[in-house]
């Protein structure tokens, strides 16, 4: 009986010792899942000295399950370890969900995440491409696919694809270029410019095409859309020459204008597209064939240039006056028709002068002191008061006299000091 007793103790203290040392065994294992181990881990953060992302070598608790490291790394992306380095993503940036299978990483992200104060090529593409690359970093996984409230999207926000897996990114950030767009008034009287960040591209067609993008995406400061944002491109080209080719689809004759706007549609796509120095001018053709006019105003039948070319007679100026549009500043052109041989002169005259109802960065007792034309380069020398912002007296010469076709760029003297202009 007392043997039997023994064993029974001695089977009960092993059964305990199995069950305490299984109990650790699963502690740790899971603490090792969950919460993880000490690691060494290459996370991407924006130097902006270098303007590129670097790689710093960071020591971080990360869990075995891939899913939980995923969220370690988006945690720590938020907080750089260097004062001189910017986190890729901002502070209100949330997993909503993460899943890696064969090496694909699908991480779906809150809408915040995707937000900016304003636009910009280079700041979408540090988020989108810092993210990536640190995740890709981690062991089990080779790709990412993002996804923005549970759904898949075609950019970030504006300018970065995401619409499928994105892997290691290795090459120069992309750059931003600026361009000017041309939008209506709220009043739908005159064309506004609006300036806007596009991806820079080499190539003329694919720099182009993003223009058009963005001109039927719409104004981001309130301005209307003559053509609507669905309107079907079937192809675009360029010919050399510098035409630039736009089929539309017919669907576009589905929503007719009247005269007025149909003549600021045009310009709107034509001037927005020659704002370019590699296109000067827009043949529309509608499925691939030339027609008369677009909706029965304006004749599309050749290809049409810059304010319908009227820069190229000598009795035509376009000055860019500024124009209050619901409390903010544009530049808006209006075609000006004079009676003088010294279009030069003219024109400072009425960059001085506004019509009623526009305003002008010029004060009228400035002066314009010499100038001369030559090889596409304007030379011009003008004083202006001590008080008067140079810097939005310089933007309205350089619109105004690029217009004329002898003029490409523009060396401008301000009270002596000198400024080269170009579009």
């Amino acid at each position: 009986m007392k043997k039997k007793r023994t064993n029974l103790q001695i089977f009960s203290l092993a059964l305990f010792v199995i069950i305490v040392l299984a109990g650790i065994f699963l502690y740790v294992s899971f603490r090792s899942h969950t919460i993880g181990k000490e690691t060494l881990l290459k996370l991407y953060y924006y130097d902006p000295i270098g303007k590129e992302l670097v790689p710093v070598q960071e020591k971080i608790v990360l869990p075995e399950n891939s899913t939980l490291a995923v969220e370690k790394v988006v945690d720590a992306l938020k907080n750089p370890p260097q004062k001189n380095l910017f986190p890729p993503l901002n502070s209100n940036t949330v997993v909503r969900s993460a899943s890696v299978k064969n090496h694909l990483c699908t991480i779906d992200l809150n809408n915040e995440s995707t937000k900016f104060v304003e636009l910009s090529v280079r700041k979408e593409a540090i988020r989108v491409y810092g993210l990536v690359n640190s995740i890709t970093e981690l062991p089990s996984i080779n790709s990412v696919q993002i996804l923005i409230d549970g759904k898949k999207k075609t950019y970030f926000n504006h300018y970065i694809r995401i619409d499928t897996p994105l892997s290691h990114y290795s090459g120069i950030l992309p750059m931003g270029r600026e361009v000017f767009l041309y939008f209506p008034d709220s009043m739908e009287n005159n064309l506004l410019l609006e300036k806007r960040e596009v991806v820079s591209h080499s190539d003329p067609v694919v720099l182009a095409k993003e223009i058009v993008r963005e001109l039927f995406y719409g104004s981001l400061k309130g301005l209307p859309r003559l053509l609507p944002a669905d309107t079907r491109i079937n192809d675009f080209y360029i010919r050399s020459g510098g035409t630039a080719v736009i089929d539309f689809s017919s669907d576009i004759l589905k929503h007719p204008l009247g005269t007025h706007n149909e003549s600021l549609a045009v310009l709107s796509l034509v001037n927005s597209l020659t704002e370019l120095p590699d296109i000067t001018s827009v043949q529309i053709l509608i499925d691939g064939k030339i027609i008369p006019t677009l909706f029965g105003s304006v004749d599309i039948s050749h290809p049409i240039k810059r304010f319908f070319g009227l820069t190229e007679e000598n009795d035509t100026i376009i000055p860019y006056y500024v124009y209050n549009n619901n409390g903010e500043q544009f530049f808006t052109p209006l075609v000006e028709t004079i009676h003088s041989k010294d279009r030069i002169k003219t024109l400072f005259e009425f960059l001085k002068n506004p019509e009623e109802g526009y305003n002008t960065y010029i004060p009228k007792d400035s002066k314009l002191i010499d100038y001369k034309v030559k090889d596409f380069v304007l030379t011009m020398s003008i004083t202006v008061p001590g008080n008067a912002d140079i810097d939005d007296i310089k933007q309205q010469i350089m619109l105004s006299y690029t217009e004329f076709p002898s003029v490409k760029r523009i060396q401008l003297t301000i009270n002596g000091k000198v400024f080269l202009l170009e579009r």
